[in-house]
């Protein structure tokens, strides 16, 4: 199965090859299908922590023409610096409900056991909280499927149907080092990731 596609969703998706190709039956066959895009030998790469990282990016959608799948880095301006966002998340916190069905918080910050948990039914179970500790390897595995497997880097900042009212509101804050944090909401619209996304919290909270 193809990688969908972070912008519209498609699954009609291709891999870049990059680099001098070796043409063969079987890479024709590939770049005939859409399977394979070639990306050229110019490869341009960030420093990040000593070592050089290729800022390319992996896949390109044939429906809606855009390339995703570079790397979660981010570039301070100021003095041209670059982080990974997964070295630099302290926690990430997940709401999703509704006016009248209430909703579900999920915090998860990190510590020095790897992260603690925090999830708040409103308003049923306001005065309620769940807590429980997870291990170093489960928070560098949400992060990796947040940041490698979904491109939240590369989502939009806001998914809203303006012709509905009510529904289900959902939001996703990323708090990073230096106070700095990324939002992402929605109003009875949401991205292609949707249920993946769900599906992260799910094992800490009961999201429908």
């Amino acid at each position: 199965m193809r990688i969908k596609c972070p912008f519209c969703g498609s699954r009609n998706t291709a891999k870049y090859i990059y680099g001098m190709p070796a043409y063969n039956e079987q890479m024709q066959k590939k770049l005939s299908d859409g399977e394979w895009v070639l990306g050229g030998c110019c490869i341009s790469t960030f420093e990040v922590d000593g070592k050089q990282v290729d800022a390319m990016p992996e896949m390109h959608c044939n429906e809606c023409k855009k390339d995703f799948g570079k790397p979660p880095l981010l570039v301070l301006r100021k003095t041209g610096e670059v982080e990974d966002y997964r070295d630099i998340v302290t926690s990430v916190y997940f709401s999703v409900g509704g006016f009248f069905q209430g909703h579900q918080d999920v915090t998860i910050a990190r510590n020095d056991d790897g992260a603690a948990v925090k999830v708040v039914n409103i308003p049923t179970d306001i005065e309620k909280k769940e807590d429980r500790q997870i291990t170093v390897k489960e928070w560098l595995l949400l992060l990796d499927k947040l940041y490698s497997r979904m491109y939240l880097h590369e989502w939009k900042k806001r998914y809203v149907d303006p012709d509905t009212l009510d529904g289900t509101q959902w939001e996703l804050k990323i708090k990073l080092t230096g106070g700095r944090q990324r939002n992402y909401y929605g109003s009875n619209e949401y991205p292609p990731y949707w249920t993946e996304l769900k599906n992260i919290f799910r094992k800490y909270a009961k999201i429908e």
